[in-house]
């Protein structure tokens, strides 16, 4: 059996068995190891500054974001 198999194909299941070899699609290869979920739930944690509030005497408060709650 030749190695060149045209992309995106596998190797009969009982040849990987026999050679070692893994199964792998090509297709799926940019998938990580991290969940997508957990990836956007990283991008959407808070920490930092969220609102100015000016006070009509002049005064102004800059609100803050700590572990994702307002402070």
């Amino acid at each position: 059996m030749s190695n060149s198999q045209p992309r995106g194909t596998v190797a009969h299941p009982d040849h990987a068995a026999r050679t070692g070899a893994t199964l792998t699609i090509s297709r799926h290869a940019d998938i990580g190891r991290i969940p997508r979920w957990k990836e956007k739930d990283l991008l959407s944690q808070r920490n930092g500054p969220h609102a100015t509030v000016y006070m009509i005497n002049g005064d102004w408060y800059l609100g803050e974001w700590k572990d994702n709650m307002k402070h």
